[in-house]
């Protein structure tokens, strides 16, 4: 598989794990990045670990939802990729993406100043794992909860039904 960002803007800092370091990319790279993950998806492509992180590189600082719970609203969260050389998934076995680490922060209070606090980190096998999960589903999931993830499975749903990997049974009818 290609890289997808051949084309795209990205900003990237030298050995920096700061948010403020962050990709520029346009609603086209990251509608282009989750069309390229649909696509290893359905032609079961066994390089969709890489197309799922170029996704989520697309979707740096894009803001999300979570599920929330009957009358509460989900949290609204952004997230932030660590850059390379940093410790962040360090062990990860899979292909790296030159500039990025194999890690996520999630932020839930984004355009504050309580932004800079990084809330929870998010390894980029537990994304792979949920994606597994999700597939494994025929990609109609209930919840956060269906797809096994201690303690960053509401996140990771909601990034999975942005992307448009995951919907839920209501949404199917």
């Amino acid at each position: 598989m290609e890289a997808l960002f051949q084309t795209s803007q990205i900003a990237t800092a030298s050995a920096t794990s700061s948010p403020s370091a962050t990709s520029t990319h346009t609603t086209m790279d990251k509608l282009f990045a989750a069309e390229e993950l649909k696509a290893a998806r359905a032609a079961g492509e066994q390089d969709w670990p890489l197309a799922l992180w170029q996704t989520i590189i697309a979707f740096e600082d894009h803001t999300f939802q979570t599920s929330g719970r009957g009358k509460r609203p989900g949290v609204t969260f952004t997230y932030y990729i660590s850059r390379s050389p940093s410790a962040g998934g360090r062990h990860y076995d899979g292909v790296a993406i030159p500039g990025y680490g194999n890690e996520l922060w999630v932020t839930t209070q984004p355009g504050t100043e309580e932004e800079t606090k990084l809330k929870k980190s998010i390894s980029r096998s537990t994304v792979e794992f949920g994606y597994r999960r999700a597939v494994e589903l025929g990609g109609v999931v209930p919840g956060p909860k269906a797809l096994g993830i201690p303690g960053g499975g509401s996140y990771v749903w909601a990034m999975l039904r942005e992307f448009g990997v995951i919907s839920s049974p209501a949404e199917c009818g």
